[in-house]
């Protein structure tokens, strides 16, 4: 997370696209401002929490950013729109599962969202502290230092 007042500008290309990302931290921890601007002119801009820093993830030719509570698939091409997915959980990590699939661990729970709604979710006893992807599969390993494995189907998750 930046200190407060400070502004933290990031630049990810994907494809042919470049995305310029602005975060003013000057209200955190309640709030920041992110601002994404394309290189073809498209500019939007959100007002987020801002206890969390902001983090970013590319899969499947798709640039993505999450804030605490918030992610956002951003449009590669003009045609498409933003992809959002809002949760009332600290997101901690967020994977592209399909088109518009998402998987997020957020802070005690995994939650798999399609098309913005959430449709499955695992709650574990303990809080999260890593994850790991492999194949199908959601490693999950809490501050215990126990590791849960979660498997994740198109129509739900299996702990």
């Amino acid at each position: 997370m930046t200190a407060s007042g400070m502004v933290e500008l990031t630049t990810v290309v994907v494809a042919r696209q470049a995305f310029r990302v602005r975060v003013d931290a000057a209200g955190s921890p309640q709030s920041m401002v992110v601002t994404v601007a394309t290189d073809d002119g498209r500019e939007w801009l959100f007002d987020e929490p801002g206890w969390r820093a902001l983090c970013y993830g590319v899969a499947g030719g798709k640039f993505y950013w999450w804030s605490a509570r918030h992610l956002v698939a951003m449009p590669v091409v003009q045609e498409d729109g933003l992809a959002e997915v809002r949760t009332a959980e600290d997101i901690l990590f967020a994977y592209a599962t399909g088109r518009d699939q998402w998987l997020l661990a957020c802070e005690s729970s995994v939650l798999l969202f399609d098309r913005g709604h959430e449709i499955a979710r695992a709650d574990l006893p303990e809080v999260i502290a890593s994850v790991g992807w492999e194949a199908s599969r959601l490693l999950v390993r809490d501050v215990t230092g126990e590791t849960t494995t979660i498997t994740v189907t198109d129509h739900g998750l299996v702990a």
